[in-house]
């Protein structure tokens, strides 16, 4: 229960205090009254503790016991070690009382008493969790020591008198409870403050302290109603920690701030796209005459309006033009399956679909289309278009996944978002901010990005995925454009902190979030970028985006909390009955204030479900966020997990449910059942069905891309006889197989048939996870998605030294296709560059000259073998009479001086030579000539074109060039 830093060892600290007389007294009455010892009432009391912050019924700890049993004859006299541990285990009934718990925990304790001296080892042995059974203790002195001596030396005409004795005890444990008798009972709570600290135990002792009141004051109470909360605690979570009211403009919309902006600063860059900048100003007129032109085709207030786009300054353009029209707009990513985008586009009965240019052929729509281009929008009619429109109204309208099998639409109003961004506590945008947009545009933190920088005077930068996947593209872009803001979804940061961690050094404002963080990598990225605001971030849709912000200012070792909420936001922790709970009581995570959504498009029943009425400030709602977390003692939240089936992939939410309701739509399929496991440190979601054996893992995903989205496409497929099932005949999902990770029995495997294709499919099965692979496989097909994508370009660049944006896979996916590519472009790099450096590190530098093909790529395995001990350098054939004095140019600015080691291979060492020989000549010194396979100058070169062991390791499209080359090398060794 501590978030310190973790630390070896064992440093004792002792909180000691005394329950007052009346309470002392009334439970003791109380205990006497149910027959039961004071021990057994403190006993269930702390179980029932227990209880509620592990959220479980059952509970064990440690009891110690004198082990002096009356059945011993003579123990009295014995001198010696009887003391014992024992597990005292309290597991509660529904609808139990604390009375009808008290006496039944008697009744056990008697029964167990014979026991009492069995060997806590052996106990431990005979259970699953061995060591693991207890692992706290609770100690009733029946004789405390200390006292019995302080009050010995007070009586001076004692016959025996004690003193300057000290007294000093420890266990294996992290934390004793220690209670001794007396008028006032006094407790003590000794703790390894390593692993606890000072502001948990001070809670705990308030929350204990509460619940002895409870149990003595109401013992008739049931179970399900014992609370520990006192008042002092409620004050302290209802007030102090929901503290969160700021001044911002929560009368206006989001167009009246955006216009006061552009007036403010109508020459400030607004948007950044590639070598386009737009101003506030001309934003503003681009909009107004989209605006315009949504009118002019009969677009209405209040109305929906569509939006297929891309990043681009098109979709911030149509953004605002909805807005100004006076209605909402609907967020459709250009690449969601068409059946999505229909479906949405009729639930929500948008009037239009503003299609942004060059994605005319996505729009399957019947009622009326308008293409957006900035270009055009220039050239219009920009006199600004007066709708009023209402705080209240509807901003936007965005989909996220739903248990029902069809997604829901969250809808979000202007003051919403106004309240998102505004005078906010965890955001201090300027105009002199650069943000930059990451997030696809139907992903909520596209909100934040949108307005958190045109509502400030920031400028927004719009990259491509493929900039924004590259570790080293995206770290350059950032620095050279000097990006301030940025957020990221978990997932996304771990792929780039992993190979990166000081790429975010220029900025000021890091937000994460989406999933839990890893503490390493969060780490690592705050010790690379020391002047880095580093937030974790959490907030769902239905709360517009954000509502709870953390800033890590050092280094954490366990779960990184989601802090406190945002300003005008507020969040409780609620049992399922809407009851608060104490600090560090695991419950259901609920926010509320002005972010709080309208609810769900045509889904009354479920708004209804979700969205409640607050329990402390009547009028408003609170949302029911389904996420378990508990309050910190320093008003931080620690998310802990989810409560329902909910899932998150890659910082998207999705419904399970939703999946299985497709997946029954299929021919096929009888029964299924998604989860999500966690494989190589990645959350992946994994399908269990019941259906036809001939159906392939390749047609079920290529079915289901048609309806759902990328990231809720099942990566691993298992079919099952039947389904497991529990006692009341639902799914047991969590007795479903995992899948064995071995090999694949596959019939239509196509092997590597060269170099290229042999490197490629290793970097796929290291990065996939899969043993098996095809070079016709599809990447994204077999479980890849964008940041496994990521994964594949980093690795060919700082392994194979190949580097390519990663839009070459997602248009050349499968093996075979990306060699022909990546071979194209290393042809391309031997008539331009000459050399190309085949590994990372080396003690010495080795130039390698080609055999009979002319490329240096042939030296590849000789580069891996020597990595660490010669950097490789592999040169192309160069077809120009210069050619030797080239060679020794592009070695002097490689390694401006000697000694050189040149290796040359078949015909290469004929080459060599002769460089060699000019280095001479020049002075330079030749330590090492290395030859392989060569021929005598004298001798014709021995070349069969039809019939070199060579071409096998190229594709088939490059050997026609390779054979040119020979060419032209046998005709240069004819006239050596």
């Amino acid at each position: 229960m501590s978030d310190k830093e973790t630390k070896e060892g064992y440093h004792r600290e002792d909180l000691i205090f005394s329950l007052n007389k009346p309470l002392t007294d009334k439970l003791k009455e109380t205990a006497k009254q149910h027959g039961v010892t004071l021990a057994t009432l403190i006993q269930a009391v702390w179980g029932v503790m227990l209880q509620q912050y592990n959220r479980t019924d059952d509970v064990v700890f440690g009891a110690v016991v004198s082990g002096r049993l009356s059945e011993i004859p003579g123990v009295e006299q014995m001198i010696g070690l009887f003391i014992n541990t024992i597990p005292i285990r309290i597991k509660t009934h529904q609808d139990e009382t604390f009375q009808e718990l008290l006496i039944r925990c008697q009744k056990e304790m008697l029964e167990a008493e014979p026991f009492t001296c069995q060997p806590l080892f052996d106990i431990q042995a005979n259970t699953a969790l061995k060591q693991e059974l207890i692992d706290h203790i609770i100690v009733f002195e029946n004789y405390p020591l200390q006292q019995k001596i302080a009050d010995s030396a007070d009586q001076t005409d004692s016959p025996l008198q004690i003193d300057q004795v000290q007294v000093s005890e420890q266990s294996g444990y992290n934390f004793n409870l220690v209670v001794a008798p007396g008028e006032e009972l006094v407790v003590k709570f000794s703790y390894n403050a390593f692993v606890y600290d000072a502001a948990w135990i001070s809670c705990i002792k308030r929350q204990f302290t509460q619940a002895l009141s409870t149990a003595a004051q109401h013992p008739h109470m049931p179970i399900a109603d014992f609370s520990f909360l006192d008042a002092t605690e409620k004050e302290q979570i209802v007030t102090q920690f929901n503290n969160t009211k700021t001044e911002y403009p929560k009368y206006h919309t989001i167009i009246d701030l955006f216009r006061e902006q552009a007036e403010k600063t109508p020459d400030h860059t607004a948007l950044v796209y590639g070598n386009m900048s737009i101003s506030y100003k001309e934003l503003d007129k681009r909009s107004n005459a989209l605006a315009r032109e949504l009118i002019q085709k009969g677009f209405r207030k209040n109305e929906t309006a569509g939006i297929l786009a891309a990043h681009s300054p098109e979709f911030m353009i149509s953004v605002l033009a909805v807005l100004k029209a006076g209605g909402a707009y609907l967020p459709l990513d250009a690449e969601l399956p068409p059946e999505r985008v229909s479906f949405m586009l009729e639930e929500t009965q948008a009037k239009m679909l503003i299609v942004q240019k060059g994605l005319e052929q996505n729009a399957a729509f019947s009622g009326t289309c308008i293409i957006s281009d900035a270009q055009r929008l220039m050239e219009e009619n920009d006199i600004p278009i007066n709708i009023s429109s209402s705080p209240d109204d509807l901003a936007y309208i965005m989909y996220t996944s739903g248990s029902t099998g069809r997604p829901k639409g969250v809808m979000i109003t202007n003051r919403n978002v106004v309240s998102l961004v505004s005078n906010s506590n965890y955001t201090s945008a300027s105009g002199d901010d650069r943000f930059i947009m990451t997030g696809s545009i139907s992903f909520d933190a596209v909100t934040f990005e949108m307005f958190g920088s045109l509502l400030h005077g920031a400028s927004l930068h719009i990259i491509d995925k493929s900039t924004m996947l590259s570790p080293d593209r995206f770290g350059a872009y950032l620095l050279e454009n000097d990006i301030t803001v940025l957020f990221l979804t978990t997932a996304l940061f771990n792929q780039l902190a992993q190979v990166r961690a000081d790429m975010f050094r220029g900025l000021h404002t890091l937000y994460v979030g989406g999933e839990a963080l890893s503490p390493a990598l969060m780490n690592a990225v705050r010790h690379a970028c020391s002047d880095l605001a580093l937030h974790n971030i959490y907030g769902p849709t239905e709360n517009t985006t954000f509502s709870t912000f953390f800033e890590m200012k050092r280094d954490y070792a366990g779960p990184i909390p989601i802090g406190k909420p945002i300003s005008n936001s507020t969040t409780y922790i609620l049992d399922t009955k809407g009851r608060l709970l104490p600090i560090g009581v695991p419950g259901e995570l609920c926010v509320g204030g002005d972010g709080v959504a309208k609810g769900y498009l045509n889904r009354e029943d479920l708004t209804n479900a979700v969205f409640s009425p607050h329990p402390f400030l009547p009028g408003e709602r609170i949302y029911r966020t389904g996420d378990l977390a508990r309050w910190l003692p320093d008003g931080n939240l620690e998310y802990i997990s989810r409560i329902d089936r909910q899932m998150k992939i890659r910082g998207k939410r999705i419904e399970p449910a939703e999946i299985e309701a497709r997946l029954l739509e299929m021919e096929g399929v009888q029964e299924a059942a998604v989860t999500l496991r966690e494989k190589d440190g990645e959350a992946q979601l994994y399908t269990h069905y019941v259906g036809d054996h001939k159906k392939t893992d390749t047609d079920f995903r290529a079915d289901l891309a048609r309806v759902l989205p990328d990231y809720m496409i099942p990566q691993h497929w298992v079919r099952v006889e039947r389904m497991p099932l529990t006692g009341n005949g639902k799914i047991d999902r969590s007795a479903l197989p995992i899948p064995e990770n071995k090999p694949a029995k596959r019939q239509d495997i196509i092997l590597p048939r060269n170099l290229v294709e042999e490197e490629l499919a290793n970097i796929w099965k290291q990065v996939l996870g899969v043993n098996t692979i095809s070079i016709d496989d599809d990447f994204f097909a077999i479980g890849g998605h964008s940041l496994k994508a990521l994964q594949v370009i980093h690795t060919l660049k700082h392994q194979q030294n190949i580097d390519i944006p990663i839009d070459f896979l997602f248009e050349h996916p499968t093996i075979a296709q990306l060699a022909e590519k990546l071979y194209s472009k290393q042809l391309r790099a031997a008539d331009e560059q000459h050399v190309i450096k085949l590994n990372q590190h080396g003690a010495q530098n080795l130039f390698c000259f080609p055999p009979i093909s002319g490329f240096g790529i042939y030296f590849k395995d000789l580069a891996l073998l020597l990595n660490e001990k010669a950097a490789v350098y592999g040169f192309h054939f160069i077809e120009q009479d210069t050619r030797i004095e080239q060679y020794v140019n592009c070695m002097t600015d490689i390694q401006p001086e000697g000694p050189y080691v040149l290796l040359g291979y078949s015909a290469g060492g004929n080459l060599a030579f002769e460089v060699a020989q000019a280095m001479e000549r020049k002075g330079l010194e030749v330590s090492d000539f290395i030859i392989v396979d060569a021929y005598l100058k004298e001798q014709p070169l021995p070349i069969d074109a039809g019939n070199d062991e060579s071409a096998a390791y190229l594709p088939e499209a490059v050997r026609e060039k390779v054979m040119k080359k020979k060419e032209t090398i046998r005709n240069i060794g004819h006239n050596c």
